[in-house]
């Protein structure tokens, strides 16, 4: 079950992460990239 406090805690991280000017990439266990900041994405696009 999803509660209303760990989405608006998502939110809030990405939210954050995207505002830094750094860039950010989270990458699961897998090895797949499950996060890109705005930062990343102009630096090497989408």
């Amino acid at each position: 079950m999803i509660h209303i406090g760990d989405i608006q805690e998502e939110i809030l991280l990405k939210s954050v992460l995207d505002t830094v000017s750094d860039g950010v990439t989270i990458i699961d266990p897998d090895l797949r990239v499950v996060f890109h900041n705005e930062a990343i994405r102009k630096m090497f696009g989408d």
